[in-house]
């Protein structure tokens, strides 16, 4: 990161500035108004480069708060217009580190000095690569954390799939409008075959992409964002059944490495923990709360700081990595998913399930063995729906899982129809 900030060469400090209006009143007339130099400060890679300007300004004109002109009522034309150059340099500068950050280029007291005083070096940008690697350095969640590594290559994705639209890494924000953006939709329905969640998450994505890089930049596309709809279709909930978990636990598995795959999925679900948190457990994770094992955690996804309590069979799985490194083995998202559909069948999990999709708001339903899509994502919504069935409230719930409100909690729901015979054996007993 950076920091570039103006200041006034010379001036006193505010005690200061005090002291001498009690001292000597012409004195402190005089320092007020005497033209003093703005300079600018860079500081990047803890270095500061100091950049010298032509530019003057009296010190009773100087906002040293805000670090630029203080607007009274007679602060003259040609200070106010200072005001509006040290916003449009800053805004110069920054773009120029933005770009030499994002091509590698060295950033040293000759290239700010060309940036301020001389041609803008290279700043333009030339592709959606930079582009994209720029945004992805510069942009924060809405609580000002970096974003997470999982949201990273989300833009990635977007930023693969505009290049393949475009049949080359040519960027020119400005020709992006309503138009091209209804275009790209229908690349990515027709020619990528996505579903109409996926092409969601990915307008979801351009749109805050098109909003920061405006809104930093001061451009105006002939965009209407508001017109481009994002809003997903609820999926059909599917996850294993108590007796399909116990059938993976159970089973013997001729394959060594099937065993960890199944020890790392089966901890899932009697955690519900997400798989971005199940690979970075260490055993300083693993703590007594209360005289029972738990898992102490700050999520990778939200950074919240959950507490599961570690149910029996979860506690036997860890106990066979006693000696080891960490209480899991760590293997790679992509290898258990992909691991786990040859489980699946080796298991014999062969209930078959609807799964439904819309493709452009077309209803696409097919039936699938529960082994071909198993997943890690699975193993949480196990959990989740699991529990409920099992009357273990939502609220105790959604502390453990860190959901943060109902909706989202929702789409890891599957209640099975149980919750009718409970609602049904409740209204008995009190009709009785």
């Amino acid at each position: 990161m950076y920091k570039v900030n103006f200041y006034l060469k010379g001036a006193l400090s505010t005690q200061r500035l005090t002291t001498l209006k009690k001292t000597n009143a012409l004195a402190y007339q005089a320092e007020l108004n005497e033209l003093k130099p703005i300079i600018i400060s860079v500081v990047r890679a803890n270095r500061r480069y100091v950049i010298t300007t032509k530019k003057k300004v009296a010190q009773r004109f100087w906002n040293s708060d805000e670090k630029t002109i203080k607007l009274l009522k007679d602060t003259p034309a040609n200070a106010k217009a200072l005001k509006s150059w040290i916003a449009s340099t800053k805004a110069k500068i920054e773009a120029a580190l933005d770009a030499a950050i994002a091509k590698g280029n060295t950033v040293d007291k000759n290239f700010l000095m060309t940036v301020v005083h001389g041609e803008q070096p290279n700043v333009a940008l030339q592709t959606w690569e930079d582009a994209i690697k720029i945004f992805l350095y510069k942009h924060k969640t809405l609580t000002g954390d970096a974003l997470k590594a999982n949201t990273k290559k989300k833009y990635l994705c977007l930023q693969k799939h505009i290049i393949d639209f475009q049949g080359n890494s040519h960027y020119n924000l400005s020709n992006i409008n309503n138009d091209w953006i209804y275009k790209f939709k229908s690349y990515l329905l027709h020619v990528k075959k996505l579903t109409d969640n996926s092409v969601c998450k990915y307008l979801r994505g351009l749109k805050t992409y098109i909003k920061e890089t405006c809104r930093n930049s001061k451009l105006t596309l002939d965009v209407n964002l508001t017109e481009i709809k994002t809003t997903e279709k609820a999926p059909l909930v599917h996850i294993l059944k108590v007796e399909e978990v116990k059938a993976i636990k159970n089973h013997v598995f001729e394959k060594d490495e099937y065993n960890a795959i199944r020890d790392v999925f089966l901890f899932q679900c009697y955690t519900g923990q997400r798989y971005s948190d199940i690979e970075k457990i260490t055993w300083d994770n693993i703590q007594m709360i209360n005289g029972n094992k738990a898992w102490v955690l700050d999520t990778v996804k939200t950074n919240d700081h959950i507490t599961v309590p570690l149910t029996k069979d979860a506690q036997v799985i860890i106990a066979k990595y006693n000696g080891h490194a960490y209480p899991l083995p760590r293997l790679t998202n992509q290898y258990v998913n992909r691991e786990l559909k040859n489980i699946g069948k080796a298991v014999g999990l062969n209930r078959k399930v609807k799964v439904i999709k819309y493709r452009d708001n077309v209803r696409e339903e097919c039936f699938y063995l529960i082994s071909d899509i198993i997943s890690t994502h699975m193993a949480r919504k196990t959990f989740i729906s699991n529990s409920l069935q099992h009357g273990i409230p939502e609220r105790a719930i959604r502390e453990v899982s860190g959901h943060r409100d109902e909706k989202s909690f929702k789409r890891y729901i599957d209640l099975d129809n149980s919750h009718h015979k409970m609602i049904l054996d409740v209204w008995d007993d009190i009709l009785k």
